[in-house]
């Protein structure tokens, strides 16, 4: 199974994960921070799903925010198996970004009216 960001980012995970936790076995702590990184860009979450790799698609899911990483490594395989959190978006949360972007729209507004 795979994991498909909003921002493409695609990675392999554990058949067992679901949409708040999240588990891979990767090659390096590396690999993990990578993963990391991309779960923290704000809106990359904001749509994730899980796929076969193809056009097979086992859920889909929205507004979600990136909570923490926790891994370990594995001895007899030598991979790190990694567990990555994540935790749905408030209804405040979900609120507060609604305002916000209607204010970065009516202040887009504005600026293109004053160029007029």
């Amino acid at each position: 199974m795979y994991l498909e960001l909003k921002n493409n980012f695609k990675i392999e995970v554990k058949d067992t994960s679901t949409a708040s936790s999240i588990q891979a076995e990767l090659q390096s702590v590396d690999e993990v921070n990578t993963v990391t990184q991309n779960l923290e860009v704000e809106d990359n979450l904001s749509e994730f799903k899980f796929t076969d790799g193809g056009e097979n698609v086992y859920g889909i899911y929205k507004d979600h925010k990136y909570v923490n990483t926790t891994y370990s490594k594995n001895e007899e395989t030598g991979k790190i198996e990694a567990n990555f959190s994540l935790r749905p978006l408030s209804d405040l949360e979900l609120r507060m970004a609604s305002l916000e972007q209607s204010q970065k729209d009516q202040d887009d507004a504005i600026v293109e009216l004053a160029e007029t």
